[in-house]
């Protein structure tokens, strides 16, 4: 498995956009340019934006260095296909019908995440650094009504509330107004 070079990698990506905009004349003809990463949490974007008349434009792309040769075209068109479907007026982080037609137009696989994108040793490197975080946890706040946990690394004002009155917080995740809430020191 070999990394293309981060300009071999803009220039392939500037060459699917030209591709796309031929079928798609509603993508902006300057190509927004694409930033390559470094990262394994996300490994392919696509940010919108509107300009300063109002109209809807492309701020730029991401793509991840790691990914892997066989999914680098996919993964390019389908960030593509988000901002066909940006420019068409739709919302740019949905996968729905309309997102699949455009995708599927263009040459890309319409699923929602592209499984092994990534390099496995890269993508295991990551999952230790981010249970490694998560074990950096202290507090633990447990909603009584609907079970949910988050977990917040420091103690803070909204911790201080909860133990002072845990009957005026209400649950992010149930909305309910919870009237006893468990709070944990995680060692």
């Amino acid at each position: 498995m070999t990394q293309l070079e981060p300009f071999k990698l803009i220039g392939l990506f500037r060459l699917e956009y030209q591709k796309a905009r031929g079928r798609f004349p509603i993508l902006p003809l300057e190509f927004p340019g694409v930033t390559i990463t470094d990262g394994v949490g996300r490994i392919a974007a696509c940010y919108p934006k509107f300009n300063e008349d109002g109209t809807r434009g492309i701020k730029r792309f991401t793509l991840s260095q790691h990914v892997v040769d066989s999914k680098i075209i996919d993964l390019m068109r389908h960030e593509i296909a988000h901002a066909i479907h940006w420019m068409s007026g739709y919302e740019c982080s949905s996968h729905g019908e309309m997102w699949m037609k455009f995708c599927l137009e263009i040459g890309g696989t319409p699923s929602r995440i592209c499984h092994g994108g990534i390099e496995e040793d890269v993508r295991k490197e990551f999952l230790v650094s981010r249970n490694e975080r998560r074990h950096s946890v202290k507090y633990e706040i447990v909603c009584n009504s609907c079970g949910k946990i988050w977990r917040k690394k420091h103690y803070s004002k909204q911790i201080r509330a909860i133990e002072q009155n845990p009957a005026a917080f209400w649950c992010p995740f149930c909305g309910k107004n919870v009237r006893s809430l468990e709070l944990r020191g995680v060692a």
